[in-house]
């Protein structure tokens, strides 16, 4: 019952964001409009939840600016209250005034990460899975420059996980994450991995 109802939250949550995609709510009908990448898939819940705390992890979104219950201790929770906020708030949201990827992309970005671990999922790839999460929202917001990842970054600004990304992370993760909220790369890490356990496989 939990499970339906949230699915419908994010179904509900999914038009009003982008009307015009109703494919996995029970649609598959296209009304116009402009609509994300093809190659983006339209966001879990838990990838929602992820885009979000960044933004609020590096000040991009101060935590005034959301509705009550949505966060608790700093920490984004999920639920009726968080999909209702996010469907009718970050539509149009950026990742940083800097960037030009909006916060809906990109969560379908995470949500392409979570499905690439697939089931046999360990501490490890959960980890790195997370570690490539926070490098790619922090290249796609423009909060970090890309050549600072010693190569990990593609031709097409894509992060791919391996040696060079974990170098980078071993060097940064006690590093306070642009924006001056006090929240270091490895708590990020860890937040992210949070919710990754929790994301169906």
């Amino acid at each position: 019952m939990i499970t339906i109802h949230r699915r419908n939250l994010t179904c509900v949550a999914a038009v009003i964001v982008v009307a015009s995609w109703t494919t996995g709510c029970g649609g598959g009908s296209q009304t116009g409009g402009s609509q994300p990448s093809a190659t983006i898939k339209i966001p879990s819940p838990d990838s929602t939840v992820v885009v979000t705390q960044l933004v609020l992890d590096t000040g991009v979104l101060p935590v005034n600016d959301v509705d009550p219950g949505v966060v608790v201790d700093g920490v984004v929770k999920d639920g009726s209250q968080f999909t209702t906020w996010y469907a009718t708030t970050t539509s149009d949201m950026l990742l940083s005034q800097n960037s030009k990827v909006k916060l809906w992309d990109e969560a379908g970005k995470v949500t392409t990460a979570i499905n690439s671990m697939g089931k046999g999922r360990t501490s490890d790839s959960l980890h790195s899975t997370a570690l490539g999460i926070l490098a790619q929202e922090l290249v796609d917001a423009n909060l970090i420059n890309a050549q600072t990842l010693g190569g990990a970054v593609d031709s097409a600004g894509k992060v791919n996980l391996g040696n060079g990304l974990n170098t980078w992370y071993s060097a940064h993760q006690n590093d306070v994450l642009p924006g001056g909220t006090g929240v270091t790369y490895a708590t990020e890490v860890t937040r992210i991995v949070t919710v990754l356990q929790g994301a169906p496989s």
